[in-house]
């Protein structure tokens, strides 16, 4: 008996000397889980205002795709591909910033909430960004900022890894590494949407039209805990196609221009910028300059009116803005005229408005197709002057009732017209010397005959 004490008093004796050498083990387990991480890729898309309001409301309203969390193995993965689960598109240049609320979703599951009704509050803009103010938040820093704010996490084309380990390469794409857990509890995310690095190229209404994204963990796929997550934040941008039919001015209707060439600019501090060759599924132009001819300029779009005189941006979305066609090539037989050089185009600032090219209305089109009463109408129009024979180089003016030789008549012509009336006073003289040899010839036969 002695000896079973003496072995629990050296045992009691012991265990502070243990305590201090081993670690708690609730803390060796938050240690470890601390360092865990979720690869959380936002898919930025984005939907053209006018295709959403022809039947995509229900898709766009919803504003997450029902993937649960896992990659949209068909979707449109670049802007240079045509596949599409739906008619919205990548978008780069989408700003995004993150929140740690860890601590207040905690606090809620221990009030009774569920992770569903958590989320659920956050999904109100308004909700989410008084939240942020009022708990003091501040964003989490990008390791890799693509733009100065170092808050930023920005969609950009890269390359994304599926759970499989295949790479493949994505535009609107932002990649956040984020915490699995914060001191040993599931961590708990809000991702908000602030702006664009270029929001004068797309109008999106981010109040109306976007949501944030609250992101608890964890997140089970068929029963496996995800640890790489796909999320698709979706809204509306404005944007508008602007087109015209070129026709002869004479002619008006019946007579439609084929192959009359133009570019599209817009001014900036007095300065020309022409749309560049960027993709045409790209609904975020790109602006070039040039200090030569804008045709030549291999860099600039060129557009090209067709077999009915329809000019179309062909895809080429403009945002809000004031813009110039300027045709650089007119169709064989016509002139390029002033008025020619300075086609305006207004896209106004909402869908209240119509467009106007030349100063005329224009009917939008709807997926890409001019609608049928503007292609009866004709309109809007711009009218081409043909080349009178004055002004057609190909075809020299006759010399005018003076007799006078114009500009463009070929020297030879020249040098043949001045010689003719040489010619013509030798004949007369050689005309008179055989007259007179004839008189004399018949007087001298006369005088014989007498005789």
């Amino acid at each position: 008996m002695k000896k079973l004490l003496k072995v629990l008093l050296t045992t009691a004796l012991l265990l502070p000397l243990l305590a201090a050498v081993l670690p708690n083990s609730s803390q060796a387990v938050a240690a470890e889980t601390d360092d865990a991480q979720v690869d959380v890729y936002l898919h930025k898309r984005i939907f053209r205002d006018l295709r959403w309001t022809q039947g995509q409301v229900e898709s766009v309203d919803n504003w997450e795709y029902d993937n649960g969390g896992l990659l949209i193995e068909e979707d449109q993965k670049t802007l240079d591909q045509d596949l599409l689960t739906d008619d919205s598109k990548p978008l780069n240049g989408a700003i995004f910033k993150v929140y740690d609320f860890s601590a207040e979703y905690l606090a809620a599951l221990q009030a009774g909430q569920t992770p569903e009704e958590f989320s659920q509050a956050y999904m109100d803009r308004s909700f989410a960004l008084e939240q942020i103010e009022a708990t003091g938040k501040t964003a989490l820093t990008n390791p890799e900022p693509d733009v100065a704010d170092p808050g930023a996490f920005v969609t950009r084309r890269q390359t994304v890894t599926d759970a499989a380990g295949n790479e493949e390469v994505y535009d609107g794409i932002a990649k956040l590494s984020l915490p699995r857990y914060q001191e040993g509890q599931d961590g708990a995310y809000l991702i908000i949407e602030t702006g664009l690095t270029d929001a004068t190229e797309l109008n999106i209404d981010l109040e109306k039209k976007s949501a944030p994204m609250m992101v608890t963990f964890p997140v089970f796929a068929e029963e496996t805990e995800l640890t790489q997550i796909h999320l698709y934040p979706k809204n509306v941008g404005y944007s508008r196609d602007p087109y015209f039919y070129k026709l002869d001015e004479v002619t008006k209707e019946a007579g439609p221009i084929e192959g009359a060439k133009f570019v599209l600019y817009r001014e900036v501090n007095g300065e020309k910028l022409y749309l560049d060759q960027s993709s045409s599924s790209d609904l975020r132009n790109q602006w070039v300059t040039t200090s030569g001819d804008p045709l030549a300029d291999a860099r600039i779009t060129v557009f090209v009116s067709d077999e009915t005189g329809l000019v179309t941006t062909n895809g080429r979305f403009l945002a809000a803005g004031t813009y110039y066609f300027e045709e650089v090539q007119a169709a064989e037989g016509y002139q390029i005229r002033a008025a020619e050089k300075r086609i305006e185009v207004v896209v106004p600032e909402d869908w209240d408005t119509e467009v106007t090219v030349n100063g005329q209305t224009m009917a939008e089109q709807v997926d890409g197709k001019v609608p049928q009463l503007a292609i009866e109408s004709k309109t809007p129009r711009v009218y081409n002057q043909a080349v009178t024979p004055q002004e057609n180089p190909q075809r020299p003016a006759l010399p005018d009732t003076k007799g006078e030789t114009p500009t463009n008549t070929p020297a030879s012509q020249v040098k043949d017209r001045t010689t003719l009336p040489q010619t013509g006073e030798q004949a007369s003289s050689l005309y008179l010397l055989g007259l007179g040899l004839i008189v004399v010839s018949l007087m001298l036969w006369k005088k014989r005959k007498r005789s």
